[in-house]
């Protein structure tokens, strides 16, 4: 029998979930300033379509369970949320959705700069989360 390896059957990230302090403000903002397709809302929820094809997966609005407060994004807490990041087709991308950005008002607190596997740029959503938009070299001799 041959043995399977874990990375034969993870081939991308389905979702994310994030809690929300106001779903249509956050459904707005992610649609309008990033561009992501709704692609289903209920009284608690929000899907967003992210990506295209292969890449396909789902941003999950979520809105915040009373009692709950978010966990403060600037700061590295462990187990808590931190960051998530936007796949990007090319290093050009990453400098020209920054202006994007900042032409809509957005907050960026990192970026763009180019880096040793890639580019970024890190920026917060009404929630003040960091998110990330990136373009990373594929070729793991650029993660050493």
């Amino acid at each position: 029998m041959a043995i399977v390896k874990s990375k034969d059957f993870i081939h991308g990230l389905g979702h994310q979930a994030i809690n929300v302090k106001n779903l249509e403000a956050s459904k707005k903002w992610y649609s309008e300033v990033l561009g992501l397709t709704v692609l289903h809302q209920d009284a608690m929820h929000v899907f967003l379509k992210v990506g295209t094809k292969e890449n396909f997966g789902v941003l999950a609005l979520l809105a915040k369970p009373a009692g709950i407060e978010p966990v403060d994004p600037t700061l590295r807490q462990g187990d808590k949320y931190n960051h998530f990041g936007f796949r990007a087709r090319n290093s050009d991308e990453v400098f020209e959705f920054a202006e994007v950005l900042k032409s809509k008002g957005v907050t960026i607190i990192k970026g763009p700069y180019t880096r040793k596997d890639g580019s970024s740029v890190y920026f917060l959503d009404p929630d003040g989360y960091t998110l990330e938009y990136l373009y990373l070299i594929e070729d793991p001799a650029a993660y050493k």
